[in-house]
């Protein structure tokens, strides 16, 4: 996975991010989350600079509307979200 495209999407809109669960009761499941770094959508006068190269990402989580770590590692695949 290139986290670069990662980042330049979230940046320009949601996606949406199935990564597997690493803590908890259901370890090992796989979990989807509607996520963005858009400066649209992420909360008023908030920055984020993110480094590729970090084994973490900070994101906007959109169902929970609040701020998600999601470790590199644990994510399986992402796709754009599309309006419907």
């Amino acid at each position: 996975m290139k986290t670069n495209d990662l980042l330049k999407a979230l940046q320009e809109g949601t996606c949406i991010v199935s990564y597997k669960k690493i803590e908890g009761p259901d370890t090992g499941t796989i979990r989807d989350m509607v996520c963005t770094l858009s400066p649209e959508i992420i909360p008023a006068h908030t920055k984020v600079k993110q480094d590729s190269k970090s084994e973490h990402l900070l994101v906007w989580c959109i169902d929970r509307d609040k701020w998600r770590s999601v470790r590199v590692s644990t994510i399986q695949s992402w796709e754009r979200q599309t309006a419907s």
